[in-house]
């Protein structure tokens, strides 16, 4: 009764798993005359058989890869095992064996590790059909594999949807460029969301594009078809190897790579080799030790999480050339043992240290504008017996974190800079008044018409020279031991202007190690206190 399947088949019976039928096909890959082969138990051809059939009465599955199947001579080979009840005689099951190749594997690996990424992937031929759709695209546009395979843009999309879709693709086919952007999409039941759509051309061995492959990752909230097994696999592996974003298969024990894709080498700069031959150090290797336990947590919310759960978590690895790049990834059970215990975890990840990093910069920026403001209400209440040189030098000194800040004012009848106001610790200002051999308040420095020019000129100056800060101000002796006694790394000179008219300066003493404001801050500073201090002086 099993002649007709055209694969290698057993009957067995389910509670003692001995043969009790078998086809040609079983016949030759078991390397066992069919006479001998019934009665025999069938966990001598498969030996985890007994987990197989665990599995499958639990309905966990019942499509087995990567299964050891042995002949009677002890070779064993590589098999997909399928378990199947028999409706008609309760007590039977079929059991068949598919030998995969490796190219079968591979696609079956590929497709798997596609199926299990939450970004819609797709690929399309040079007509613009879809050829390849992997569960997300499907989930998110509510198809099923049937609905969407050889279906054109206008078959999926509405008309302007698909007519845009339609001229980016044809770009792509024509260029053979990279094109991606934000493109407003419809599902089912006229549900919208916003996709972030990334494609890639497709080429033959020509270097001919003979489609296209892409990517949609829904931000709502914030060419020839190739019909050979060879062909699928070459697709999905074009599609795993050019997205740019790293793909990564874990085990779980060692914490060892098992898969890597390209993006690894082009993101981290190291081979796929180097990555396994790190082995289970590779995360005490490369991920930053402060971001270390994190990951190690998340490990463990991995191991108990279901299979359809996504984890998220951002941490930073270090490149090749030593530089620390910050992802945000995705991870989700892989694979797991015959105890239903998570051995491989699944991730896709992608590199936000741009992201990162312009958003540390707008965080800093609103800080700096945030003490800015707070000065103009102060300077609007002090009154006239305040010291409002101490204040407006406080607050530079608070704005800039230095070590020190010094305020003057100009003098145009005696063409003189004076100190007016300082900010520092008394420490460090006792010993710079030793360095000048007097009180820096008071201090007072002719102006030259070149170096008043020159001030005009440069209305931010940064240098690790005060001599150069202060065109010349200040000896070059002075400078030199003031830069050693206190540990500097630069000194910013920025002048108080009105128009083109100089009312005064502010000397910034920056110590070692430490960032400071933008120019553009900085000058919106000197703009809001160069008036108050024309009108003090």
């Amino acid at each position: 009764m099993i002649d007709y399947i055209p694969l290698p088949a057993f009957v067995i019976r389910k509670d003692t798993g001995r043969i009790v039928e078998c086809n040609a096909r079983a016949v030759e890959l078991s390397r066992t005359k069919a006479r001998k082969l019934r009665g025999k138990d069938i966990r001598e051809y498969v030996p985890r058989f007994d987990d197989l059939l665990d599995m499958a009465k639990k309905g966990q599955m019942n499509e087995f890869d990567h299964i050891s199947f042995k002949n009677r001579k002890g070779e064993e080979s590589n098999s997909c095992i399928t378990l199947q009840y028999l409706e008609e005689e309760p007590g039977k099951l079929i059991v068949t064996c598919r030998e995969m190749s490796s190219v079968q594997e591979k696609n079956k690996l590929f497709r798997k590790i596609l199926d299990a990424l939450p970004i819609a992937i797709f690929a399309k031929n040079h007509h613009l059909q879809h050829t390849y759709v992997n569960q997300e695209f499907m989930k998110k546009m509510k198809l099923t594999l049937k609905e969407a395979l050889g279906k054109f843009n206008h078959e999926l999309y509405p008309r302007e949807q698909a007519n845009r879709l339609n001229d980016i693709e044809k770009g792509i086919l024509a260029s053979g460029e990279t094109r991606e952007g934000m493109i407003e999409l419809l599902q089912a039941a006229d549900d919208k969301f916003y996709g972030y759509i990334e494609e890639l051309p497709l080429f033959n061995d020509d270097g001919e594009v003979e489609g296209i492959t892409g990517s949609a990752l829904d931000i709502t909230g914030s060419g020839r078809e190739r019909d050979s097994r060879q062909g699928q696999k070459n697709i999905l592996s074009l599609i795993t190897e050019t997205a740019p974003i790293m793909l990564y298969v874990v085990d779980m024990k060692t914490n060892s790579n098992i898969y890597s894709n390209a993006g690894v080498k082009n993101l981290l700069g190291y081979t796929q080799q180097e990555i396994r031959g790190m082995g289970g150090e590779i995360l005490t290797q490369l991920v930053h030790p402060e971001d270390l336990s994190s990951l190690m947590v998340h490990q463990e919310e991995v191991k108990k999480a279901s299979d359809d759960t996504i984890l998220e978590i951002t941490y930073r690895m270090k490149h090749r050339n030593g530089g620390w790049l910050t992802f945000h990834g995705f991870e989700r059970p892989f694979q797991r043992d015959v105890y239903g215990t998570v051995t491989q975890k699944i991730g896709v990840a992608t590199d936000i240290s741009n992201l990162v990093g312009a958003m540390e910069e707008y965080e800093k920026r609103a800080d700096y504008m945030k003490k800015i403001n707070e000065l103009a209400v102060q300077l609007n209440t002090l009154k006239s017996t305040d010291d409002h040189y101490a204040v407006i030098a406080q607050a530079l000194k608070n704005l800039t974190q230095a070590k020190a800040v010094t305020l003057s004012t100009y003098n145009p009848e005696q063409k003189a800079l004076t100190v007016k106001g300082a900010a520092a610790d008394s420490e460090f200002l006792e010993r710079l008044n030793r360095l000048f051999g007097q009180n820096i308040m008071g201090y007072e420095t002719p102006l030259t018409d070149d170096n008043y020019n020159r001030i005009l000129n440069n209305v931010i100056k940064r240098s690790p020279d005060l001599y150069d800060t202060t065109f010349g101000m200040v000896p070059k002796s002075l400078s030199a031991l003031i830069q050693n006694v206190f540990d500097i790394d630069h000194y910013i000179g920025m002048a108080l202007t009105i128009g083109e008219r100089l009312v005064g300066t502010a000397v910034i003493v920056i110590p070692s190690g430490q960032n400071t404001p933008s120019d553009e801050v900085l000058g919106i500073f000197a703009r809001l206190v160069a008036p108050h201090c024309n009108k003090m002086n």
